[in-house]
């Protein structure tokens, strides 16, 4: 014998390959099991058919149909294979929720007066969470249980369907009764049923939710209001309530007695009550012009209660073809125009302005640092020519000193002789070098004043040359003064040798023997050799200072020729305990200046942490003009924080914003989430990225990171999953004609980071193409002030700039 399961479950189902296996799941695993499910695929061009064809169950029954036939057709075709008592209507792309059958079933057991029965609907979207509220159109299209029939017979007539077609269960019977659905119908099939169920039967709605009714978005759910479907409905709702000409006057009467009453027209004819009950309280369109149709109607079958004049005015009255709108909307496309010109001008305006205020401002710059150059070269020439001057006094009086040396002698002739000899020589060698200093002196007072007189090219051209011969003089100079060039002093003569005895022999030597010269009046020292009478003066060779010895440190930032490698150890640079301890140790210094009252350029990875920092005043206040965007108009909103160390911004977002209760996730490594977690406990810190990601958020911040994702791009697309409002992607490095590059950073500014990692440079063009891939459009880029990093060996000097995104199908933030 053939099974006859107690409910019928009809499924019709098109191009629905990423739902379908759900909505066949949450039938075949509620709790009420005496069912069958009838499933139709409508010539599907997507894998619908080999998706419903992999579920093996007694209970499912499958059908493929050639070609698509519509969906009225498809629900009647698989209402006549239904062999249960009652029929229960799903889409493919909703879910019934647990225990759906089984309280549907037990209402009608108990409730023989009943029909049908509907439910409540939970909304989600195309990934199933569920939708956030006013995000869609259907948030307030089904509404409560209302009394009877007549109440449901006047909504209908006044206002339109409010009952929701996955949630219904209908005995079979009565669907038999009150026939198929109109295949002429395909935005209003189901109202179109309603209306005829109420005419007869009583319906109640459960007050609970039934199902999880998925919203796809625009374009995607068949009753979204496109301009199409806007079209098409207009005309199904003429053909729909034509449904009200068959009631009863009594029927009526039940249903519309208050507005006829208020209008003084009786419900006999019906034609005539219908269409002066909508000629009066119609709103849209359709109504009214089903209004005009149904009293034209009337007149020419000269019924009473409807005469020319009054049609007349009426059709003078309403606006069926929403022909004041159509003129509203070309006085405002013409003011749009008008606008969009004036804005263009004054953009174009605006741009030559800033152009020209830029060229002179990068003038100005260029002078101001070539004049500040010319100083500094001028200053340190006066510095060289002051220290010749002194070297020159000094050597005046070190002339002096040997002169009076010479003179002290002058006692003993063949000693004076020889002393005189000597000192003629050292003289001469001093005077040669005085000579030789003199000339260099002399030298440099003409390139000082030819400088002074010569265009600033020229004058820095010579301040060039000038300083590239300083260091050798200065260097020869400190030999001079120090005595360090010649050999050790020895005495200017050497003692008399003895004078053989005359009788009797002298008390004491003729003259004493010269002794070496006190350090104190010590005369430049002279060569150990006998100096030969022609022989020119000996000058001490001049040789320069050794230069500084370089850094032994590697160049905090270079370019990295083989680009990004994921096997790269440098990749997990930011795993190293030392940044979070670094963190950790500025944390009071840094609370305390955020607290203060002084400016906000604190930077928190400063070696020295202050307030004066202007790149990091402009970051703050860009940071406070995104939170200011996402909270427009709001009490509370969430913020991601992807990659927010130990919670800067969190502070920081709560200083600028403290009217606003801010929801604030920080995702980053362990190490720094376990260390923001002392600091700040009232935020969340979490290090698993699903979990980050597991909800939604009013603003999702990367705070400098996204250089550092392995796959950045699937990360701009998670950033744009998870973003209700905005995405805010801060400090990002670029650059503006070169292609993306690495970068390995060492971090030697940050004082206490013992790490290294790779980072990545992005071209401007391929970032803004991959986020306009992800589903995001830009708003606003912010620059980053004095941020530019000349990297060894890169391609091109980078920037950084804040870039301000929004989600494609993000709600317009409210005014004010």
């Amino acid at each position: 014998m053939l099974r006859v399961p107690k409910v019928s479950v009809v499924l019709p189902t098109y191009n629905h390959e990423l739902y379908v296996a759900e909505a066949i799941e949450s039938v075949l695993t509620q709790s009420f099991d005496d069912l069958e499910l009838i499933v139709t695929d409508d010539g599907s061009k997507d894998d619908t058919a080999r998706i419903i064809n992999s579920f093996s169950d007694s209970r499912l029954s499958t059908r493929i149909t050639r070609p698509n036939s519509g969906y009225s057709n498809t629900l009647n075709k698989s209402i006549r294979r239904c062999k249960g008592e009652y029929i229960a209507l799903h889409c493919s792309d909703d879910v019934f929720h647990p225990g759906k059958l089984e309280r549907q079933v037990a209402f009608l057991d108990e409730n023989p007066g009943i029909a049908a029965v509907f439910g409540k609907a939970d909304f989600i979207d195309e990934h199933g969470r569920a939708c956030a509220p006013g995000s869609h159109p259907y948030e307030h299209a089904f509404i409560d249980d209302l009394p009877n029939r007549f109440a449901w017979l006047r909504h209908f007539f006044m206002q339109g369907n409010a009952l929701c077609h996955p949630t219904a269960m209908i005995r079979r019977v009565v669907l038999a009764e009150i026939g198929a659905y109109d295949p002429l119908l395909v935005q209003l099939q189901d109202f179109d049923l309603w209306i005829r169920l109420v005419t007869q039967h009583e319906i109640r709605v459960l007050d609970e939710p039934l199902v999880a009714y998925r919203v796809l978005g625009e374009g995607k759910n068949t009753s979204w209001p496109s301009s199409r479907v806007m079209r098409r409905s207009a005309w199904e709702t003429r053909r729909v309530l034509r449904r009200f000409l068959a009631l009863s006057p009594d029927t009526l009467e039940r249903a519309l007695g208050s507005e006829l009453a208020r209008l003084e027209v009786p419900a006999d004819p019906v034609r005539v009550a219908l269409g002066l009950l909508l000629a009066t309280f119609a709103k849209d369109q359709p109504r009214q012009a089903l209004a005009l149709e149904l009293l034209e109607a009337a007149i020419d079958c000269g019924e009473p209660g409807i005469d020319c004049r009054t049609f007349t005015q009426l059709s003078g009255q309403l606006d069926p073809f929403n022909l004041d709108a159509q003129a509203a909307m070309v006085q405002a496309v013409d003011r749009a125009k008008q606008a969009a010109e004036r804005s263009a001008a004054m953009e174009n305006q605006t741009q030559r302005l800033e152009q020209k205020l830029g060229a002179a401002a990068a003038r100005t710059a260029g002078l101001e640092q070539e004049a500040a150059a010319a100083r500094t070269r001028v200053a340190e020439l006066e510095t060289g020519i002051a220290a010749t001057q002194t070297r020159t006094d000094e050597l005046g009086r070190m002339l002096a000193s040997a002169q009076a040396e010479i003179a002290r002698f002058a006692g003993d002739a063949t000693a004076a002789q020889a002393g005189m000899a000597r000192l003629a020589a050292e003289a001469a060698i001093a005077e040669a070098r005085i000579a030789e200093l003199e000339h260099r002196a002399a030298l440099a007072e003409a390139k000082a004043e030819a400088i002074a007189s010569s265009t600033l090219w020229r004058s820095t051209a010579r301040l060039r040359d000038v300083v590239s011969r300083q260091p050798a003089m200065r260097a020869a100079m400190r030999r001079l003064l120090r005595g360090g060039a010649a050999p050790s002093p020895m005495p200017l003569v050497p003692p008399p040798p003895p004078t053989p005895p005359l009788a009797p022999p002298l008390a004491r030597p003729l003259a004493p023997p010269l002794a070496p010269p006190a350090p104190a009046q010590a005369a430049p020292a002279m060569p150990t050799e006998p100096v030969a009478e022609a022989a020119a003066p000996a000058i001490a060779p001049v040789v320069a200072e050794a230069p500084p010895a370089p850094d032994p440190r590697p160049p905090e930032w270079e370019y990295v020729p083989e680009g990004w490698q994921p096997d790269d150890p440098r990749t997990a640079g930011w795993d190293h305990p030392s940044i979070a301890e670094t963190q950790l140790a500025k944390w009071p210094t840094f609370l305390a200046a955020l607290r203060s009252t002084t400016p906000l350029g604190i930077y928190h990875e400063a070696a020295q942490i202050g307030s004066e920092d202007p790149a990091a005043h402009n970051f703050i206040l860009v940071f406070s003009y995104v939170l200011a965007r996402a909270a427009a108009g709001r009490k509370r909103i969430s913020v991601l924080d992807w990659g927010g160390g130990i919670g800067h911004y969190a502070a920081i977002a709560e200083a600028v914003l403290p009217e606003v209760e801010i929801d604030y996730t920080v995702c980053d490594r362990p190490s720094l989430c376990a260390a923001g977690r002392q600091v700040l406990p009232r935020v969340r810190f979490a290090s698993d990225p699903a979990e980050c990601f597991a909800r939604r958020y009013d603003l999702v911040f990367a705070s400098g990171s996204l250089q550092y994702a392995p796959d950045w791009q699937a990360q701009l697309r998670q950033f744009a999953d998870a973003a209700e409002g905005w995405v805010f992607l801060s400090r990002t490095p670029f650059v503006r004609s070169a292609a993306s590059f690495a970068v390995v950073q060492r971090p030697w500014s940050a004082d206490g980071y013992r790490t290294e990692y790779l980072t990545r440079v992005f071209a401007h063009p391929e970032l803004l193409a991959a986020a306009q891939a992800a589903g995001l459009t830009l708003e606003r880029e912010f620059m980053m002030i004095g941020e530019r990093v000349a990297a060894v060996g890169a391609p091109e000097p980078f920037e950084y700039r804040g870039f301000l995104l929004r989600p494609s199908g993000a709600a317009t933030p409210p005014a004010g």
